[in-house]
Formats: structure tokens, sequence, C-alpha cells
């Protein structure tokens, strides 16, 4: 199984009585103090406001829809927890107790609800079920190396295909691909088979919003479901009413995007991007049809589904970088691929944006370690030390200069022929050849180079 890039074994709680001791327990994530405190917030406001929506608000799902996608949601949850932990033959870290298990389904109780809340399916209460299910399995499907790429390839393989089955199977993609439904079935059996080639607890991480992902794919597979219509979130509102909802879930998700996520540059990148997209968009047609829809395209910006979106989905701390200048990049491509989507007549673009700059995201995940190994594997390549000559010019200068670039910690192997030293596994100092003045100490480099380094010590 492959193991979540999120556990530092390095700050591990103690074992509890009922564990053996040195084995830590299974799904034992890790979270920051300012990223659990944010989930156990984005999960209380996101209850709070299922329940006024279901009692005032006017949401239009039954009250089957919610319970119905958590109670899946916890169960798909616990299955995969349990799954990996047979794998690694740890203990789950939900039966270590109820404050572990609650840590556990917070993700979970916010994926539910967020795939009750903005899918319509009438009474078809199994698709949104089916959306909570491809949610939560989208964590452990889709992912990415998180160091390095080596052995990652199957893993690769596998996804590529998850998403033609995916394309495959949707109505409104399966054209794109020219490809028999069998060749398609057969094509993802052997890359499920080849993931078993997989290094065993290679660091992995998730690249795919899981809200967005389970109702992309439900919208994708199941054309006759929609999303939940923008007027239910404040249909049983008047007056002031209409205008304080979204003003709370702004001030909210503004408070809990600063302390806790830091996702504010996303956010204002997001926004303005969007904005300016809608206007240049207008110009274009204003300028090609003679009608500039800027208001209409602008009015999509003041509707309660567009700040949820906004605060709570695009803004996930799990699947959105972490740099200040990689926020912005991350939230105005979403807004420019939306623009695009939108250009060509695609419905539901908020979602197909954000699920293809997440894949874009993650390959460009996969490139990163991919560097990370050839770095590596020139670091290692250069270590070999030429002891043919001891010029300045030499390859030897050359070759220990970009080694020392490369890793100032680095050292030589012991067992390494192509070097002179036979003590660099352990220190910095070799030995001197025996001489008149006796056995003496000096650092290797003065040893490679004795031109350039500074005179010995004076004898005692």
């Amino acid at each position: 199984m492959i193991s979540d890039s999120r556990r530092d074994p390095e700050h591990a709680p103690p074992t509890p009585a009922g564990d053996a001791p040195g084995r830590p327990s299974a799904t034992n994530k890790q979270y920051q103090p300012d990223h659990l405190g944010g989930l156990r917030r984005f999960a209380v406001a996101i209850t709070v406001f299922n329940i006024l929506g279901h009692f005032w608000f006017g949401f239009e799902q039954s009250w089957a829809q919610p319970l119905a996608s958590l109670a899946t949601a916890y169960a798909t949850q616990l299955l995969l927890d349990a799954l990996e932990a047979w794998a690694r033959r740890c203990r789950p870290c939900f039966t270590r107790g109820l404050g572990a298990l609650v840590n556990s389904l917070l993700s979970a109780h916010i994926t539910g609800l967020a795939c009750a809340m903005l899918l319509y399916a009438n009474d078809r209460i199994w698709v949104v079920c089916f959306a909570s299910a491809v949610a939560i399995a989208s964590k452990t499907l889709f992912r990415m190396p998180a160091g390095t790429a080596k052995g990652a390839w199957p893993l690769l393989l596998f996804q590529l295909a998850l998403f033609l089955a995916l394309l495959q199977a949707g109505g409104a993609t399966g054209q794109w691909i020219p490809v028999p439904p069998q060749w398609v079935l057969v094509f993802c059996l052997g890359a499920v088979a080849l993931v078993a080639l997989l290094p065993a607890g290679a660091p992995t991480r998730h690249y795919l919003n899981p809200s967005n992902f389970g109702i992309a794919a439900t919208l994708l597979l199941f054309p006759s479901v929609g999303v939940a219509a923008p007027y239910q979130f404040t249909e049983n509102l008047s007056g002031s009413g209409d205008w304080l909802v979204p003003m709370v879930i702004v001030c909210t998700g503004s408070l809990l995007n600063t302390r806790y996520t830091r996702r504010i540059p996303l956010v204002l990148a997001w926004v303005g991007t969007y904005a300016l997209q809608a206007v240049v968009s207008s110009l274009i047609l204003w300028y090609a049809t003679g009608h500039c829809p800027l208001a209409a395209r602008l009015s999509g910006m003041t509707g309660v589904a567009f700040v949820l979106f906004t605060f709570y989905m695009v803004t996930d701390p799990g699947t959105t970088p972490k740099g200040r200048w990689a926020q912005v990049a991350f939230g105005a491509s979403v807004a420019l691929v939306y623009s695009l989507l939108l250009m060509n007549h695609v419905v539901f673009g908020l979602f197909a944006a954000l699920v293809i700059v997440c894949v874009a995201r993650g390959l460009g995940m996969y490139l990163l370690a991919c560097l990370a190994l050839l770095r590596s594997y020139w670091a290692a390549r250069s270590i070999r030390l030429c002891t043919t000559t001891r010029s300045s010019t030499s390859p030897t200068w050359l070759s220990h200069r970009r080694a020392r670039r490369a890793d100032p910690r680095s050292r030589l192997c012991r067992l390494n022929t192509l070097s002179t030293c036979h003590r660099w596994p352990y220190t910095r100092l070799c030995r001197r050849a025996p001489s008149a003045r006796g056995r003496k100490w000096r650092p290797i480099w003065l040893r490679y180079f004795p031109r350039i380094g500074p005179s010995p010590p004076p004898r005692r």
C-alpha cells in the first residue's frame, strides 16, 4: 500500500496500551494544529448551514439525502482506513478512542454534506451516495509521488486508466475516445495489476479536491442529475435576509481562510481573475456580435453558490499549493479554464475547471518528483572522484565541487574503489600517509586540492 505524506513518524504520538510496541497505527494522520482547527470549524460551519437550510432557507432536497450521504462517506472512509491498516499490518487510528474517530471522519463529514447540498437528483438518493463514495475513494485512488518518482510509473498508468474509463463512460465525453469499451476495461485491469509493482511505503499525496471530483464525476456519468438551484439557498428569505446570509458566509469563510488554511491569496486571485475574464469575454462578444453581456457575466459572483465555492471548495488546503505565488497561479488558472469552458458552452464549468487544474497540478507534482530523482542521480554520479590527477582544473576538482554543491553532508562510500579516502563514510578527516613528520589529520578537501588549501598547522 502507498503511504500518506502527511504522516510524520518523528512526531507520532506515544503508542497506546493496546498497540504493539514499535508498530505505529495505520492512517494516523498527523494534522498541524491550524489544519486540524480549520477542519473542525469547516465541519461545524457546513453542518450549521445545512440545518438552517433545511429548516428555514428553503433547501429542496429531502432530509434523507444528507443523512444517506453522510452514512456512505463515513462507511467508505472507515473501510479504506481499515484496508490500509490491514495492508500495513497496523492498528487503525480510529480505534484508539472517540477523539481519534472524530478526527479521522472530519474530512468525510465535510465531503458528504457538500455532495448532498450541491447535487439535486430528485428522489434518487443512491446517486448522492455514489457521489460521496467516489469523492472519498478519490483520495486513495488518485495520488502522486511526494518526494521522488522512483518506481512510481505504475501509479501514473493506473490513474490514466481510471480517467480513460471515466471519460469513456460519460455521456458527453464517450465519443472523445475512439476505443471500444471492452478494450478500455482490459487496459484498466492491466493497470490495476501493475500497481502491485509500486514500491511499498512510497510517499504520495492526493491532488484532487474530493467533493468537487465526486460532484463532477456524478454530473458526467448521470446527465439527468443537476446541481442545486441557486435560489434555494435564500428561497424563504426576503429583505435583509437576501444579503445577510451571503455576508455571514463571506465573513466566516474569510476568517477560516485567513487564520487556519491561509488561502486568502488564492481567493483574491480566483475572484479577481473571474471578474477580469468576465469583462474581457464580454468585450470580445461585444466586438463580434454587438452585444455586451457584462452584467450577466458579473451577476454570477453575487450568488450564494459562488460564495460557497469560493470560500469552502476551491480553498481546500489538502489539494492546493502552500506558497503565496503558487496560490495566485492556482486561483487564476481555475478562472481562466472556466472562461474557456464557458466560451465553448460547457455546462457546470466551475466544477470541471477545478478538476482540470487539479489534474494539471498533479502532473506538475510528478514532473517535480522526476526532476528530484534526476538531481539525486547526478549528485550520486558526481561523487565518484577520479584519482589520476590532482590538478585544479581536472575532473576531480569539478566533480568534487558538484558533489559539495549537491549535498554538503554527503560522504564517499567506504567501499568505493575510486576513492583514495578510507574513512569518508564516518568523518570528513582522512589520514595522511606516514612521513618524517608522523601521522597527521587534515580535512579531506585539502588532500585532493593541496594547491588552494591553507598551510598545514605547525607541529606541536
